[in-house]
């Protein structure tokens, strides 16, 4: 029996991709979360050395960003502590379902 159950009906990445990669910022619909990767992956592993420098233990906030890709961003300079805060079912839920659990990216 299967028992899995979707909360919700959120658009496949393929289909956002298609849809918004490659046109002009002004062309995109507001709000739009618009990144420079290379940007991000500085900044996050600058946050990890900065954790480590305080002798801190990083945790990732998926509040903001609410996509796989960017935890993935945010944990790639850590190699101990896994670890995420949510601040809502839905973003957990998320989290599980896109494999971050399964494939060890999240350990908490």
């Amino acid at each position: 029996m299967d028992t899995t159950v979707a909360l919700t009906a959120l658009p496949s990445k393929a289909a956002l991709v298609n849809a918004f990669v490659g046109k002009k910022v002004s062309s995109l619909r507001t709000p739009a979360f618009v990144v420079n990767k290379a940007i991000v992956t500085k900044n996050c592993a600058e946050m990890q050395e900065n954790a480590n420098r305080w002798g801190a233990r990083f945790r990732a906030h998926v509040k903001t960003h609410k996509t796989a890709e960017g935890v993935r961003h945010q944990l790639a300079a850590n190699d101990s502590d896994r670890a995420i805060v949510v601040s809502t079912l839905m973003e957990a839920w998320q989290v599980i379902k896109t494999g971050l659990v399964k494939d060890g990216t999240v350990k908490d």
